[in-house]
């Protein structure tokens, strides 16, 4: 049932995804929006998005705008949520007590210290649910701190603290300081000893009447600085692990100098070539040898950046540079590997890619011109050139007047689909407040097209919106260079009606002409104006989809996202992604959808040594076959300590698993919320050099079945360069 919009994500989001087609066009403010899709500004873009960076050459104009995923430029943050609660603090019994110093017996004051459960290891605590139990150490590095009824680790770290200003006080955050100025790195106490993170221990403390840890001895961080030479001011680095996670991040100054302060081991300062651009198609400009960091050691590192393989070129249109223009950069599958804005002067250069075979190509969508695309080599020993003359091609413009039914606000949603059906343009909001009354598509190639114009569904916390008239109109530019159309909505709604499996939900789109949006709508979150979003079931499986219009849709049916208040969100029935393609047609359609019963995995994460139970919600990800979505990825559910994992939503057939990295789980598809049961895993701890694997292979998963891996050993890497950082630190190879 939809009331309003109805939605799996805050509304602000959804909202801002059905108009990812049409460009920066609502970046304007809303009052003379244009219908012509543009792309974002280089400004506007690179504020909310990528950033930029002075990569072009002397004489070429400013910086490009670059995306390494195709930009959603009307993403906005949903409201934080506010809760009248007063929060509690978890159950504690008894206390724990022990005095901080520093190697040389220094006291540490105002240090923080506090319990660590194994929940606090998963997703972050929401202090507006839960007061967090802490204490700080006083003059003399003493402390006493209430003891949780939980088995716990004590860390001991040092604070976050604003910096006041304006005559305000300092404000203490509770937080460690992940900051480049921390006097000391990180301390966890458990049975295994006092180590710098919480991923070396095995085992936690279990609750007494009192623990007096004694002296704790605190090191102090492992520093590196240096300077990114030439075009290295206020840019961002990254100091990856061995494996090549990030571990920790800073940006440069205005001179382009730098400094890390991290747990002592191995690592590698990494940087981007091209600013925001960072894909399985491009290389860094920077990697550096292997880079032993000792405690209370600097390690000095400057560089400059080089480049891999580059493309670069002009956009034109009669012989005029046209700046602001999005250009896709696709690799030989047709995959997006880059995106790139041209400069003030209409120019681009995208200088880290991998040597191959790319296609350089303008948008239908986000461009008002006819779309062009060039296959270009590129190697790093010779620029490949792909300048693009773009011809402004042909044009529709309508009004749209919403006045045989009642309700009416004068907003519209439009899509411009071709002979296949497919999404070339889309317009939402109000033709009249347009100059002229009118909304104008350009860049269109000779051809036959159909205009369908719907009354915008307006969110609402009210009553469920039930009228949606429509109409619809054949444009021909074929015979016409540009064609005028005033419409009147006097077509009555039209709904989508059928059952769905319990527990579902299912989401209705039409498909960009744009090859490299395709996944976001058909995989991921992303829909179409014309399309209400998700949809999920209402009475006795059954569902409602309000003011559709007549077309082809791509249907995704998956479980169905469920927000519970100020508890996390959750997922339904545990049902398989499926996929299919469903025709609109007639003032009655009717849709049955259907989904297998998922299979599951379920098994036991313990220590590769000493076979004890992880102490962290480690999370696995099961990789199998069929269809999937980019919302509910398959991997384990929030977790227990000492009790097993689960994985469900599988297909039957070949499959196998390995411990998810939820960092890179949120890099696939950056804005897409997943719900809060899924991605309730330990991450690797930020500025240490540690990291973990487990896998699992040759899983054969049947429809609705359920398949024990046993044991799943979890092993820990990096340690061994923190034993050879005990002799001396510097660079290695």
């Amino acid at each position: 049932m939809i009331r309003g919009m109805t939605r799996t994500r805050p509304l602000a989001v959804a909202t801002s995804l059905t108009i990812v087609l049409a460009g920066a066009t609502a970046l304007l403010p809303q009052q003379i929006a244009v219908a012509g899709p543009r792309t974002p500004t280089a400004t506007a873009a690179g504020s909310a998005l990528a950033g930029s960076a002075p990569l072009a050459a002397q004489g070429d104009g400013g910086a490009n705008t670059y995306f390494s995923a195709p930009p959603d430029p009307l993403a906005a943050k949903a409201p934080a949520h506010r809760s009248d609660k007063r929060p509690k603090p978890p159950p504690t019994r008894g206390t724990v007590t022990g005095r901080v110093t520093g190697p040389q017996g220094t006291p540490i004051a105002n240090a923080l210290v506090t319990g660590i459960r194994f929940s606090d290891l998963g997703l972050p605590v929401d202090v507006t649910e839960e007061k967090r139990v802490l204490a700080r150490t006083d003059r003399s590095g003493a402390f006493t701190l209430k003891q949780l009824r939980e088995p716990y680790l004590i860390r001991v770290c040092s604070e976050s603290v604003s910096s006041g200003g304006g005559g305000h006080r300092a404000v203490r955050s509770g937080e460690c300081d992940q900051e480049s100025s921390k006097r000391f790195t990180p301390s966890y106490l458990g049975p295994d000893g006092n180590l710098n993170s919480w991923m070396r221990h095995t085992r936690f403390f279990r609750p007494q009447a009192h623990r007096s840890l004694g002296r704790v001895v605190v090191q102090p961080p492992a520093v590196l600085t240096g300077t990114w030479k030439a075009d290295g001011a206020n840019r961002l680095l990254k100091l990856t692990r061995v494996d090549g996670s990030v571990a920790a991040t800073t940006l440069t100054d205005s001179k382009g100098s730098f400094r890390f302060e991290v747990a002592p081991g191995p690592y590698r300062l990494e940087a981007d070539r091209d600013e925001g651009l960072h894909t399985d198609s491009t290389v860094p400009g920077y990697r550096s040898k292997r880079l032993l960091l000792r405690a209370g050691r600097t390690v000095h590192d400057s560089f400059k950046t080089r480049h891999a393989g580059i493309v670069r070129g002009l956009v034109t249109s009669g012989g005029v540079p046209l700046p602001d223009q999005f250009l896709a950069i696709l690799d030989k599958d047709g995959d997006f590997a880059a995106g790139v804005v041209t400069n003030e002067i209409g120019r681009y250069v995208v200088s880290s890619l991998e040597p191959g075979a790319y296609t350089v190509t303008t948008s239908y969508a986000g461009s008002a011109y006819v779309p062009k695309s060039q296959i270009v080599a590129v190697s790093q020993k010779t620029v490949a050139v792909a300048d693009l003359a773009l011809d402004p091609g042909r044009s529709v413009a309508f009004s749209a007047a919403d006045v045989v039914y009642p309700g009416a606000n004068g907003s519209v949603d439009a899509e411009l689909r071709n002979a296949d059906g497919r999404v070339v343009k889309v317009f939402q909001g109000n033709t009249g407040a347009l100059p002229g009354g009118v909304a104008v598509f350009t860049g269109l190639p000779i051809g036959t097209y159909s205009l369908y114009v719907r009354r915008s569904a307006v969110p609402s916390d009210g009553p469920e919106q039930v009228d949606f008239p429509w109409t619809a109109a054949a444009v021909d530019l074929v015979a016409n260079t540009t064609v005028t159309l005033p419409l009147l909505l006097s077509q009555p709604t039209t709904n989508l009606t059928g059952t769905l499996p319990a527990g579902g939900q299912v989401k209705l789109t039409a498909i960009p002409e744009d090859s490299w949006l395709r996944p976001s709508h058909v995989d991921g979150d992303q829909a179409t104006p014309l399309a209400l979003n998700w949809t999920v079931q209402s009475n006795g499986g059954a569902y409602v989809v309000r003011g559709i219009v007549p077309g082809i849709y791509s249907a995704a049916v998956t479980t169905a996202r469920k927000e519970r208040g100020d508890k996390p969100s959750t997922t339904g029935a545990n049902l398989a992604a499926t996929h299919s393609t469903v025709l609109v047609d007639g003032p009655a359609p009717v849709a049955a959808f259907t989904a297998p019963k998922g299979a599951k995995v379920r098994g036991l994460l313990r220590y590769a040594r000493g076979h004890r139970p992880v102490i962290a919600p480690f999370g696995f990800r099961v990789f199998g076959p069929g269809d999937r979505s980019w919302l509910f990825p398959t991997v384990s559910d929030k977790q227990k300590y000492g009790k097993p994992f689960r994985v469900e939503m599988l297909h039957a057939g070949k499959a196998a698993g390995r411990l998810l990295d939820l960092e890179d789980l949120y890099a696939e598809h950056p804005d897409v919320l997943i719900p809060d049961n899924l991605v309730s895993s330990a991450r690797n701890e930020v500025g240490t050099p540690y990291w973990f694997t487990a896998r699992k292979q040759g899983i054969t998963l049947t429809e609705g079945g359920t398949v024990d891996v046993g044991v799943v050993e979890l092993k820990i890497h990096g340690v061994n360069g923190v034993r050879a950082v005990l002799g001396g630190g510097g660079k290695a190879g």
